[in-house]
């Protein structure tokens, strides 16, 4: 497998309240789009400058390691410390969409003959082809893998479905078991996990518009951690318990955060108050967020 190497430098910063470890957004200065990732000594973002305008983008934080699928479906693979950018090539990169970091690797949906009716998870691993992770009748998306458990969203209708509806499953990547964890007849996702694999954080539209929620991953105990008539999405914990996610209005989207959402008082919505956190500077529009593990 080939691997593309790009010197990060540091960018401009911005003076900002305590950033987690590990946080990367995909963010619009006004001209194009970049990742931004989070500087925690210095509570400011470093803005890559390298990577204008991707598709999707994913940060594998450890080793420093971008993966990138440009606007053309094409792959590109970066790391720390080189200068030449060269395209990822494989047979069938144009399939490959959700694009996700773990600590071996990197996750992909792979789109079977290019079309979203039916596709499977791919783990695209150092110095080896892609592992077939899961193949099940439909499709599947958004993957996240944590330790020996794959967890995904698994559309149950594809035909005629009003609404769509997507459930959050996971696979032990050990015994081969697979597990649905929700049953909420609406489209969610999971787009997070904590460090000690106890609880998911997922977004869903089942109370009509998208809402956050911390899922309990043994019992299936779902606690709603926001509400009302706002799009939340991309849940990502961090280790001091801070729920980071993007919450989308009228006037564009917002960078929040909820503070201690693991601890036991946490039983609704009701009491909990999400607080913006400041963007990059000039930064205009924020698409896409995650936390490496």
């Amino acid at each position: 497998m080939l691997y593309i190497i790009l010197l990060v430098e540091p960018a401009r910063t911005v003076a900002l309240a305590a950033l987690p470890d590990g946080m990367m957004i995909i963010a619009y200065d006004g001209e194009d789009w970049f990742p931004y990732i989070s500087q925690p000594v210095s509570n400011s973002w470093m803005k890559i400058d390298a990577i204008e305008n991707p598709a999707g983008v994913t940060w594998q934080h450890a080793s420093g390691r971008f993966l990138v699928r440009q606007s053309d479906g094409l792959l590109h693979h970066y790391e720390a410390g080189s200068h030449t950018p060269e395209e990822l090539r494989r047979d069938n990169e144009a399939g490959l969409t959700q694009l996700r970091a773990y600590s071996d690797g990197f996750l992909a949906v792979e789109l079977i003959n290019g079309k979203s009716r039916e596709t499977r998870i791919v783990a695209i691993e150092d110095e080896a082809g892609d592992n077939i992770l899961l193949r099940q009748e439909s499709a599947q998306f958004h993957p996240f893998r944590h330790g020996d458990r794959l967890y995904y969203a698994h559309v149950s209708c594809r035909l005629e479905c009003e609404p769509l509806i997507q459930e959050v499953w996971v696979k032990d990547l050990r015994s081969g078991r697979t597990r649905q964890l929700t049953l909420l007849n609406a489209t969610s996702y999971l787009h997070s996990v904590d460090s000690n694999g106890r609880y998911g954080f997922i977004s869903s539209n089942s109370k009509g518009y998208y809402n956050l929620g911390r899922l309990d991953l043994a019992t299936g105990t779902l606690i709603w951690l926001t509400d009302g008539e706002t799009t939340d999405s991309y849940p990502s914990i961090a280790s001091d318990g801070s729920l980071y996610f993007l919450r989308r209005m009228a006037g564009g989207a917002d960078l929040m955060r909820l503070d201690d959402v693991l601890g036991q008082a946490v039983t609704t919505a009701a009491g909990l108050t999400a607080e913006s956190i400041p963007l990059p500077e000039k930064v205009r529009k924020i698409r896409y967020l995650e936390i490496s593990q």
